[in-house]
């Protein structure tokens, strides 16, 4: 969801949106994604294999 807020928005409208933002409690939860990353290869060489993809 995108919400454009500019300088003519009212202060009253700019808390219906927050209110609104903050009720649907969609929020990235981190430590889903936290912990080790199970590598087959060394980090620098598949550094080095995405950076040469192009070319």
């Amino acid at each position: 969801m995108v919400t454009t807020i500019s300088k003519k928005t009212r202060r009253k409208r700019i808390k219906e949106i927050l209110e609104t933002v903050n009720s649907k409690g969609k929020y990235l939860k981190a430590s889903k994604y936290s912990g080790k990353l199970k590598l087959k290869q060394k980090p620098l060489t598949i550094q080095k294999k995405l950076r040469n993809e192009w070319n």
